[in-house]
């Protein structure tokens, strides 16, 4: 396994500043999840038998955690808080991925979207996109703050091959069942030339292993992947693969054959 630079790519020179940006809002993350099941579990509603149940599984293996597909009752439950606490999403090593794109970007999707965190981030740079969740509640807020919402899971997008220049998914794939049904997915609507961005956490960091544990303890059932694995899944006869950023939170494009 090779992971493939960008060719031309300079890592952004504020470096420093968006590391402690993603580190920030990691500690964001994991701080409302376990303050919010702390709660749970003083009101006797979390069991130590369902936590139990939560382990990392195969990429391939069909999952469901203690509150469904793609953790969306706890989504659900939590979107009032998540949309106040958590900041946007960095966008930096996003946009930078742009230039692997061997079609103008014009129409986006952030799949697996939620509050629109990732979107809004690329709204300030003039880049409209569309939000797909599968937690209606999660979209209620992302509809208020003026992003375009679609209702739909990540393994079946409701939207036709070939029909957007890009697709986003930003720290949401290690909620997936079934994720690499899910990246076909995303290579499916995404049109020749057009980009898959993918930015999740590394579960070898000390970070990484901090927020797998938290996820499994809550009770969801997340699939983390290295970047040598994601890569590796994503460079094949339907794409070009390329490390954009690496670190906690890394970032790997793929560009549709």
């Amino acid at each position: 396994m090779n992971l493939t630079a960008i060719s031309g790519y300079a890592p952004p020179t504020c470096r420093t500043e968006i590391e402690h940006t993603t580190t920030t809002y990691a500690i964001s993350h994991m701080a409302t999840m376990i303050i919010w099941s702390a709660g749970q579990s003083a009101s006797g509603s979390c069991s130590q038998s369902h936590q139990e149940t939560c382990i990392q599984h195969p990429h391939n293996q069909t999952v469901s955690g203690r509150y469904g597909p793609g953790d969306v009752r706890f989504f659900d439950r939590i979107a009032r808080i998540y949309a106040n606490v958590m900041p946007s999403a960095p966008t930096d090593s996003i946009t930078d991925a742009f230039v692997v794109a061997n079609r103008p970007i014009n129409r986006v999707l952030d799949v697996g979207g939620g509050t629109g965190r990732a979107a809004t981030g690329l709204q300030t740079l003039g880049i409209d996109t569309v939000v797909i969740d599968i937690s209606m509640q999660m979209l209620t807020y992302a509809a208020a703050d003026g992003h375009s919402v679609v209702a739909g899971d990540g393994r079946r997008l409701p939207v036709a091959t070939d029909a957007v220049d890009a697709a986003v998914i930003v720290d949401a794939l290690h909620h997936i069942p079934t994720p690499k049904r899910a990246l076909t997915e995303l290579t499916r609507v995404v049109a020749p030339g057009g980009i898959v961005i993918i930015q999740e956490f590394d579960p070898t960091t000390i970070l990484g292993q901090a927020l797998r544990w938290a996820e499994h303890r809550i009770g969801f059932s997340s699939t983390f992947w290295t970047p040598a694995e994601l890569y590796d899944e994503l460079h094949s006869a339907a794409m070009k693969a390329y490390l954009v950023d690496e670190g906690f939170e890394y970032v790997i494009v793929g560009r549709v054959k």
